[in-house]
């Protein structure tokens, strides 16, 4: 299948990061898809998958007709799905609702009566960075004592895709679970460990490096608005049960003296300046985008939102706000891992979608 012309005729239009490569375009991060038009009763779509025998990591898919959405476990290498629709004019998306650290998704072929060309639409553009709160990790999940398993996880409930919809804005999320800004304990030892250094690639596993990437063109998707949510991660490399911290607990006798000791400082100043490196990047790939800093989803250590209030109320481009969610406060709901489930989420949307739309008055 000629993904490419299709493409390039608008008979298909890519959404978040996608690539083509061997006849199959790739949708690997979370919310990443195609949407299309479509006229006819026939609609036959052909996966390709990775970790698609393993029960936590599968990828799931979400298809979109019109107002309805049915959720599929691509449990095969080449899972073909085949959906009965009326005849007539249908919308249609097909969008990974699952993150692309666990697994790889792409569609070898798609099998419609006929491609209806798409109309331009100049739509509001977000870009999302963020870990796993922006895939939706555990949000299908009622049971905090629940593991992860791509069962539960749904890009599709989360703040992000549902923000987005309220917006009516397109959008791509670059997200992965366990993610920092600068440091985590979830994720030592990864070659690629920050959210901040996948900014130009296309999809993300645990042993990728730089250099095994996919890169992605940045001018492909210039947003008007990025929104950053990350930082809850960096807790757990700044906290007691942490090897260098313990140390340092040995050697000052607390946790509170190893906050004002040499060490810590030096080390939250390397946050800091990650923090900082990261803005200048997105600032010089979008020049007059705007950019949200949103943190308090997950409960965020003081020593480490005392960094984030400093760095972002100094940050010298008065296009940079941040965002503090009181979700928490309104219904602390946990889905698995005692992450945020799907009504969390919804409040997290309506709350963002309420102060961005007070800063673009």
């Amino acid at each position: 299948m000629d993904f490419t012309s299709l493409v390039n005729q608008r008979k298909i239009k890519p959404i978040g990061r996608t690539h083509i490569k061997d006849n199959k375009i790739f949708m690997n991060f979370s919310g990443s898809g195609v949407t299309f038009k479509t006229r006819g009763e026939k609609l036959i779509i052909k996966f390709y998958a990775t970790k698609f025998d393993d029960n936590n990591a599968c990828p799931f898919v979400s298809v979109l007709i019109d107002d309805t959405r049915i959720d599929y476990k691509v449990n095969e290498e080449y899972k073909i799905i085949e959906i009965p629709i009326s005849s007539s004019i249908h919308n249609v998306s097909i969008l990974k609702r699952t993150e692309t650290s666990v697994s790889f998704l792409a569609i070898e072929e798609i099998i419609v009566d006929e491609f209806i060309p798409l109309q331009e639409e100049n739509k509001f553009k977000i870009e999302f960075y963020g870990d796993s709160l922006t895939c939706g990790f555990g949000n299908l999940s009622n049971n905090p004592e629940d593991k992860f398993s791509t069962e539960t996880e749904s890009f599709l409930d989360s703040y992000a895709y549902l923000l987005s919809q309220k917006l009516n804005a397109d959008y791509s999320a670059i997200c992965v679970s366990g993610f920092p800004i600068y440091k985590s304990r979830w994720n030592e030892g990864f070659p690629i460990d920050s959210v901040a250094d996948m900014i130009s690639i296309c999809d993300y596993s645990e042993d990728m490096k730089m250099e095994t990437s996919i890169p992605w063109d940045n001018s492909k998707f210039i947003p008007n608005l990025v929104v950053v949510n990350l930082g809850t991660n960096d807790c757990s490399y700044f906290t007691e049960g942490q090897k260098w911290v313990d140390d340092l607990i040995v050697k000052y006798g607390s946790f509170e003296n190893v906050l004002d000791s040499e060490e810590m400082k030096k080390e939250l100043v390397s946050l800091e300046n990650k923090i900082i490196s990261f803005l200048d990047d997105i600032f010089a790939l979008y020049k007059n985008v705007k950019v949200i800093w949103a943190l308090g989803m997950i409960y965020v250590n003081p020593h480490i939102q005392e960094v984030f209030d400093r760095v972002l109320n100094n940050y010298n481009n008065s296009n940079v706000y941040q965002f503090n969610f009181k979700v928490r406060e309104i219904c602390d709901e946990r889905g698995a891992v005692y992450h945020p489930n799907k009504k969390m989420h919804l409040i997290a949307s309506e709350e963002l979608a309420k102060f961005i739309k007070e800063i673009y008055k």
